[in-house]
């Protein structure tokens, strides 16, 4: 869709007396959409108002453009009032639909827009003279120099933005809409610096508080970290002493993660190989140490990442726009290892040594040598149970064996 650029001053006899400034941060998504929908319906907007999106968000999924389009173009198209976007302060990536619903666009140096239509010769005209058009990927890359150019703004900041469409005839991108005059308004509402006395009130506006952490956690990755998370701390009550709390907080972490997976297209095979990681990682917490079958459980666990993002990952058919880091779901994977790794000793000692009461009933007992977990402590069968048992460094076991248990201090040691 291109940016059409007509020969009318949008604004010429009204002055604009309210400026809102709506910021879209973090992963663009649905609940900005929402908010967006919800604001418009709060805010009522007059043609004597100007609404501002700054637009600083660092991914989205490829159906939001489409339902940012149907917003503006349902609810608040029934309404005039002249609108504009500014893509800072950040350098990201934003949508040419997205740009073709505003009638002033500005950007701060180095943003790329992405999705170009370059079959359009008016687009090519326009931005590539001036910036970095690259044909292969559809993709513009905005110049480092600012200026006023032919249907947009370079500026590094809402205030320069701003300040060039209060004192500059911009002409609008957008056909005329305005009901309430025959002529176009004046635009001369807004003046910054120093030794300007004129300035009208700008208000600025997010998402809710409940919107903003759905966004926070709509980044594949973080999604991925809380969903893995919850399930390790419902793993590890499982086997700890406690009253629930970490069962609590990791049913929350998945509740909050998983809202997210329709909008992700989480592939649902992958998640199927998570819970099989998470029930070897049930079985490496039951047997008390790490070993080869940790070392599986994590890297199915990593495969069950890739597989749940494959379509942001590997083959031909993407369906998304939205990108993942490889290494930083590597990263992921490797924390909940050692979180299960640093885990396992504190399992064993809630589950098998916090009730010094009853160390005494093994007295005597006899035990058979299962594994070493470390220079100090291996692991024994005492008829059903699965116990640690204290021993000097260089003592040497062989399996199956039968040892003595005895006790000393409050603990089992080996004879």
């Amino acid at each position: 869709m291109m940016l059409k650029v007509i020969s009318i001053i949008f604004f010429i006899t009204t002055s604009i007396n309210q400026i809102s400034v709506f910021e879209i941060e973090g992963m663009f998504s649905s609940a900005h959409i929402n908010s967006l929908e919800r604001h418009f319906k709060e805010k009522n907007y007059k043609e004597t108002d100007l609404f501002v999106v700054q637009y600083s968000a660092d991914d989205y999924v490829e159906s939001i453009p489409d339902k940012f389009i149907k917003l503006f173009d349902g609810d608040i198209d029934k309404n005039d009032f002249p609108r504009a976007i500014w893509v800072g302060p950040y350098k990201t990536k934003v949508n040419m639909k997205i740009l073709s619903q505003f009638d002033y666009v500005g950007f701060t140096p180095g943003t790329r827009i992405v999705d170009v239509n370059f079959s359009d010769k008016e687009i090519q005209k326009i931005y590539c003279d001036i910036n970095k058009c690259d044909l292969n990927s559809n993709s513009i890359l905005i110049s480092e120099e600012e200026g006023i150019h032919s249907g947009y703004i370079i500026a590094g900041s809402l205030g320069g933005f701003l300040d060039t469409l209060g004192s500059q005839d911009i002409k609008s991108n957008l056909t005329y809409r305005s009901i309430l005059n025959t002529t176009p308004y004046n635009f001369d509402f807004v003046e910054f610096g120093l030794n300007k006395e004129v300035s009208n009130q700008i208000d600025f506006f997010k998402p809710s508080i409940l919107e903003r952490l759905y966004i926070a956690i709509s980044k594949p990755t973080f999604a991925f970290m809380f969903f893995v998370l919850g399930f390790a701390l419902i793993g590890l009550e499982l086997f700890a002493m406690g009253p629930g709390v970490m069962a609590f907080i990791g049913g929350l972490l998945i509740l909050l993660s998983s809202m997210t997976f329709q909008e992700l297209e989480v592939n649902l095979y992958g998640i199927l190989l998570f819970i099989l990681s998470f029930l070897i990682y049930i079985k490496v917490l039951s047997r008390g140490y790490f070993s080869i079958m940790g070392l599986s459980a994590l890297l199915i666990q990593f495969l069950s990442s890739l597989v749940m993002f494959s379509n942001h990952i590997i083959g031909e058919n993407i369906k998304q726009t939205i990108s993942v880091n490889i290494t930083s779901l590597a990263i992921v994977s490797i924390g909940l290892g050692v979180f299960y790794f640093v885990a396992i000793p504190t399992v064993i000692r809630s589950r098998l040594t916090t009730d010094n009461s009853s160390v005494g009933s093994f007295a005597g007992k006899s035990v058979e040598f299962i594994d070493k977990i470390d220079d100090e402590h291996s692991l024994f069968n005492l008829g059903s149970l699965k116990i640690k048992i204290q021993h000097s460094g260089n003592q040497q076991f062989v399996k199956n064996k039968p040892y003595k248990v005895m006790e000393k201090d409050g603990s089992l040691i080996i004879q």
